[in-house]
């Protein structure tokens, strides 16, 4: 099984094309998407039929890209045994057929509120045998819904599939919901509020099942001063404890050097940046974060020797930092 870092990489990547628009502006525009589904409506603005009784909560997505500096190192990202993104959204909308496991997948386009706003999925899932399970779709006009994966987490032959929700926005607001099949029956399995990160990706890391799910957390956005462009993203890690998933970043200490480790690689590129305080201060406050976590920060500090200001700054928000990391993602 493979123990790297699966979400590290887009990060990484999602902020230094932040990054690189900062000089010219506060980084609050729409960013682009860079996956092949399209973003998703929230949890208040799905609706869930079903023959059984279903949460009507909603979902997430999941981002990736590729480093675009290549000073920065980069961890290939390795698939999981049997794990593959859903299909892509066929580019001209119409209905698409697909499997998740034994389960058949149809997505097909809603009306729309208005002839100048977009049409939005409709979701429906059915047994092989053609027996109605649920249907999922957004309501909002400038909100959109769509698929990440489909994955048994548990090992018990029963697929679980991510379905995303996005509000529309800048910056805001990913829902990813992950729904687990039986027979003709669904349940919410995990309910995640991801902001602007993504959705979480499957990924051994501890050689057993439930696998855990990866991620980015991006509570640090617009942290004191910082505009979006150069606020950080962090690493999370959610592990099946006690019958639910749950932050436990800190239990997998490797993940989170690793991850470090590039934004370290990250914080040295800052020299060459149009806003060279304002990159330091964002990767470090990343690095700094992540540090506490671990349990170094007082240490690590010496190895980025930052400037006078960078310092204090830092300095200035540590006590705020820890407390913020001191409290665990949430998820339902």
């Amino acid at each position: 099984m493979r123990k790297g870092i699966f979400p590290a990489i887009p990060v990484i990547a999602l902020f230094l094309a932040a990054l690189a628009s900062a000089c010219g502006g506060d980084g609050d525009d729409a960013p682009t998407p860079t996956t092949e589904a399209t973003i998703a409506s929230t949890a208040s603005a799905t609706s869930v039929a079903s023959s059984s009784p279903v949460a009507t909560a909603t979902a997430g997505r999941t981002t990736t890209a590729s480093p675009s500096v290549a000073s920065t190192p980069t961890v290939p990202p390795s698939p999981q045994p049997a794990f593959t993104p859903f299909p892509e959204r066929r580019a001209d909308g119409q209905t698409q057929t697909d499997r998740c496991g034994t389960y058949t997948v149809e997505r097909k386009k809603a009306p729309s509120a208005g002839s100048n706003l977009p049409k939005a999925d409709i979701i429906t899932i059915s047994t092989s045998t053609g027996v109605f399970v649920v249907e999922l779709k957004n309501d909002e006009p400038f909100a959109s819904i769509g698929i990440d994966w489909c994955y048994d987490l548990n090992a018990d032959g029963l697929p679980e599939m991510s379905v995303y929700t996005f509000s529309g926005g800048a910056h805001c607001c990913i829902t990813q919901a992950i729904y687990t099949f039986n027979g003709p029956k669904s349940e919410l399995f995990m309910l995640y509020e991801a902001g602007n990160a993504g959705s979480l990706l499957p990924q051994e890391l501890d050689g057993k099942a439930p696998i855990e799910l990866t991620g980015q957390d991006d509570r640090l956005a617009y942290f004191g001063d910082l505009s979006y462009a150069v606020s950080p993203s962090l690493v999370t890690v959610f592990a099946y404890r006690s019958g639910k998933y749950v932050d436990s970043t800190k239990e997998f200490p490797a993940v989170v050097q690793q991850y470090r480790s590039q934004l370290v690689a990250l914080y040295q590129t800052c020299a060459t940046s149009p806003v060279v305080t304002d990159c330091q201060k964002g990767v470090g406050l990343g690095i700094m974060a992540e540090s506490l976590l671990l349990g170094d920060w007082t240490q690590f500090i010496t190895t980025l020797n930052p400037s006078t200001e960078v310092r204090a700054w830092l300095d200035a928000n540590r006590a705020e930092v820890a407390a913020i990391m001191a409290q665990p993602k949430p998820a339902t």
